[in-house]
């Protein structure tokens, strides 16, 4: 993934485990106001690098300015200030052919990379049909920064470890993009406004290992490339441990994507029989696959008892 590098194991922060270092940086009194090694662990963890990202807003066409990717979506209090940007155009590397050319990747949620296109996409593939503007972050920035001057935006976020932690992974964006001064206003912002700040670091953490999770299964789902798959869960396991809450499932995911071959995932054309509409179910469930570890490994073991996994 854009901006991961590798950690060295005579790293401090590798030995007492990357994962812990990053919130010992953020609330560490040795570390106050200064977050830039927090932002950086966050990155080595896998937060995408924006440092040469364009921030602006991707759509779908007839969606609407969000188009169902608004990272605040849940939060109402930050919904209705109709931010501009919701997402970071990625830099276009050199490509060959005009088709490549349409393509384009976009940080959404703060954390995850997807690939869109500005040309209608064949239909299997795994490619977003999306139109893209630039916004102007400072505006959207100094925006939400004044919101925690509001009782009842201060008061709401104060629980919501979920948007809180992308408010961290937002600060770590800043720092990347030289706005450091917004950054560490954003951060002392987003704790000190919370009874709880380790569960928004832990939720900033968790963000990140989602998201490579879910770059993982959809690249392998693609291939049916299962062994590659259970590498990169034993990866994930390692990187984010016992903390990341979804640490057993993928570990369970790993150890059935290892037993499989490396033949792609087929299904027989479903229909009226009762294997058919099994097989219907199981279609529909495919669809959400790589959005959470626990059903995944809930229906890859039903893939497996089924016959379906080679």
């Amino acid at each position: 993934m854009a901006g991961w590098k590798p950690i060295r194991r005579n790293d401090f922060h590798w030995r007492i485990g990357l994962p812990l270092a990053a919130l010992l940086l953020f609330t560490g009194p040795l570390f106050s106001q200064d977050y830039s090694k927090a932002f950086q662990n966050l990155r080595e963890l896998g937060l995408p690098d924006v440092s040469s990202a364009e921030y602006g807003n991707i759509s779908a066409p007839g969606a609407g300015s969000y188009g169902g990717w608004d990272p605040y979506a849940s939060f109402p209090n930050l919904r209705n200030l109709q931010l501009k940007g919701n997402g970071w155009r990625l830099p276009i590397v050199d490509r060959a052919t005009p088709v490549e050319k349409d393509v384009f990747e976009v940080v959404l949620q703060q954390a995850s990379v997807t690939p869109f296109t500005s040309r209608e996409p064949e239909e299997d593939s795994i490619l977003k049909l999306g139109e893209w503007s630039p916004a102007d972050l400072k505006a959207d920035v100094a925006l939400i920064l004044k919101s925690f001057d509001d009782e009842d935006f201060s008061s709401a976020l104060s629980g919501n470890f979920n948007i809180s932690g992308k408010f961290l992974l937002l600060a770590s964006h800043l720092d990347a993009k030289g706005l450091k001064k917004e950054a560490t206003q954003l951060v002392s912002k987003t704790l000190s406004n919370s009874t709880d700040p380790e569960k928004i670091i832990s939720s900033a953490i968790s963000h990140v290992a989602d998201s490579e999770y879910r770059a993982a299964m959809e690249r392998s789902f693609a291939s049916g490339n299962w062994q590659e798959f259970a590498t990169a869960c034993e990866t994930l396991v390692t990187r984010f441990g016992a903390g990341w809450k979804f640490s057993t499932p993928v570990s369970m995911l790993a150890e059935q994507a290892a037993a499989q071959s490396t033949e792609p995932l087929t299904l027989p054309g479903s229909g009226d029989s009762p294997d058919g509409k099994i097989i219907s179910a199981l279609q529909a469930k495919l669809q959400s696959f790589g959005t959470d570890p626990v059903q995944d490994a809930e229906l890859f073991s039903t893939l497996l008892t089924q016959g379906f996994l080679p």
